[in-house]
């Protein structure tokens, strides 16, 4: 179960990290991609992974929150490493729901 008394474990992406996604982000014929070089893709993943697993030693199972237009993208590349993260949208939270932000992803240089 992933919110708790309507609480709701989240991991975010820095602002700077997610602005810097959104402008390597692109459309091909199966989707949204990410435009990172393989070595900032896996510094992405090792980032969230370290998140996840922070969060989860507390007991908790986080849901890593960013913007619809990255959700498809962020979820095809976690869901090999990560196949229990639910990748979701702001847009798709219930007003009903209290974000509790557990963690933010960061990286050393946001550039992507």
């Amino acid at each position: 179960m992933y919110a708790t008394d309507g609480r709701l474990p989240v991991l975010t992406l820095d602002p700077t990290l997610e602005h810097a996604l959104l402008e390597g982000l692109r459309t091909g014929d199966a989707g949204s991609f990410l435009t990172v070089d393989s070595a900032r893709a896996e510094q992405l993943v090792s980032g969230i992974t370290d998140e996840v697993r922070r969060v989860e030693e507390r007991g908790d199972s986080p849901v890593l929150l960013c913007s619809a237009p990255l959700r498809p993208a962020l979820r095809r590349l976690t869901r090999g490493p990560l196949p229990q993260l639910p990748v979701l949208s702001y847009a798709e939270i219930g007003a009903q729901l209290t974000l509790d932000t557990a963690g933010v992803v960061t990286l050393a240089d946001a550039t992507v």
